[in-house]
């Protein structure tokens, strides 16, 4: 289930899902992501605007992928969170985050896409993704930071988890990862390395692609 590729049922009910961009605009899923032949999409669901784990992981996204090369690959990388809307603004800026972020506060489409564990267990100590670098306590002062900046609106469902997913079109998915935990998004650098992005320089984040390259 984990990586199981969503079936083409499934993906034209994801295809018809409406989220929200940062102001309140509705757009179908499907829409977002037909850009035309060849262009593909990697697709980031995060868990609520608060949670720390996942303010790392963006700061990592952020940290490893530069525009220019996935513009020279034709990929688009765009962030799903699942809280209000009205969110959005704030939180991209304090992260100082370029890419594109949606709300899907209903969580169908986390549904939709395979995405229905909902936990606070955090996993083992070892099994945590790289991109986790603060202490609890550290990730709680830097939210406390964050949240001055961001309206007092329904920050999302604190126990969902989310999962990261390469598509080529609305009912085509060729890369489908759901996390089991709160801190195990699958690296970044592999999820883009399997989308066609080639990064001509290494930030902070390797993950077990490119660490089986050396």
């Amino acid at each position: 289930m984990q990586h199981t590729i969503p079936g083409y049922d499934d993906l034209m009910a994801a295809s018809m899902i409406e989220i929200r961009d940062d102001q309140g605009t509705k757009i179908e899923f499907g829409k977002l992501i037909e850009g035309g032949l060849g262009k593909r999409y990697v697709v980031i669901f995060i868990r609520h605007w608060y949670c720390p784990l996942c303010a790392q992981y963006t700061e990592s996204i952020i940290r490893t992928i530069d525009q220019e090369s996935l513009d020279r690959a034709n990929v688009e990388l765009i962030i799903i969170g699942n809280g209000s809307y009205k969110m959005i603004p704030g939180y991209s800026k304090s992260l100082k985050c370029p890419f594109k972020m949606y709300t899907d506060s209903k969580l169908r489409l986390y549904k939709a896409l395979g995405m229905t564990r909902q936990t606070g267990d955090a996993g083992a100590e070892d099994e945590k993704g790289d991109y986790v670098r603060m202490s609890n306590l550290e990730g709680t002062w830097q939210v406390a930071k964050r949240a001055t900046k961001m309206p007092l609106k329904k920050p999302g469902h604190f126990t969902q988890i989310g999962g990261e997913f390469i598509f080529s079109g609305p009912t085509e998915c060729t890369y489908a990862h759901r996390m089991s935990n709160t801190r195990n998004h699958a690296p970044i650098r592999d999820i883009v390395a399997l989308a066609g992005v080639h990064l001509d320089f290494f930030h902070g984040e390797r993950g077990e692609y490119w660490r089986s390259l050396f």
